[in-house]
């Protein structure tokens, strides 16, 4: 998805004052399955960006407020990707 494929962030200062391209990454984090990833980056955005959490608490269906939600969604991660 967009946030794995894009380049990865600029270089930091780590403490010691060296620079690393590894910053954040671990050798855990390389067994990550990207499809977990992408939907806790889309549940993320559904429940902080939109009404999703409202609508459900209103009785909503779980697939109809996802639906109702769907674009703001997409608006958001596009946002995201500038």
């Amino acid at each position: 998805m967009w946030f794995l494929d894009g380049e990865p962030p600029p270089n930091q200062p780590l403490q010691n004052g060296k620079y690393s391209d590894r910053i954040g990454r671990t050798a855990g984090a390389k067994n990550l399955d990207s499809a977990a990833i992408d939907l806790a980056v889309l549940a993320h955005i559904r429940h902080a960006e939109t009404e999703y959490d409202r609508l459900f608490a209103r009785g909503t269906d779980r697939h109809e407020a996802r639906r109702m939600v769907a674009g703001l969604v997409d608006a958001v991660v596009r946002r995201w990707l500038g």
